[in-house]
């Protein structure tokens, strides 16, 4: 008896993911426009890095051109080091040294600078993901992403997995 016809072989099983299983947008989850808002606003903007980690997360699986974790990890690094500067200016008071202060503020810039492009790179990632031109409704506008960010692909997003 050869080992293909083996009642103790291991079962030939195709592997290859199943092609009729939509793998884009619906793969991000949906979720209010207006959640975003608000968790951003309870949590003083920690809610909108994670959620753009987690949609970071979720696209680098879908979409072949994978977001660059060390722009996810710098962001957030800068992010965090900033809020803990500012919590220490905020104890000491008059006494902080004005070298902390620009430090702060370099920091402070810097990582205004990397959410910013973080944010442009999940934009295009989703134009990627679903094919989207310039002429489609699904198109996301550059000037509403840099005022309304998160909550503006949010409400993309979910108009995108609505016509799925």
């Amino acid at each position: 008896m050869s080992v293909d016809q083996s009642p103790y072989a291991v079962p030939n099983a195709n592997l290859v993911a199943d092609s009729s299983k939509d793998n884009g947008i619906s793969q991000l989850p949906r979720f209010s426009a207006w959640g975003v808002f608000f968790l951003t606003l309870i949590t003083l903007g920690i809610y909108y890095y994670i959620w753009m980690y987690k949609r970071t997360k979720v696209i680098n699986t879908v979409c072949n051109k994978k977001i660059p974790t060390g722009l996810t990890n710098t962001a957030i690094s800068l992010y965090i080091i900033n809020f803990l500067m500012n919590i220490y200016i905020g104890a000491v008071g008059e006494g902080v040294d004005s070298s902390v202060i620009m430090v702060e503020n370099i920091i402070s810039i810097v990582a205004v600078i990397l959410s910013i492009i973080w944010l442009y790179t999940i934009r295009n990632r989703l134009h990627v993901i679903e094919n989207v031109s310039k002429d489609s409704k699904f198109w996301i506008g550059g000037i509403l992403t840099f005022f309304f960010s998160t909550i503006y692909l949010q409400y993309k997003i979910n108009q995108m997995i609505d016509e799925k």
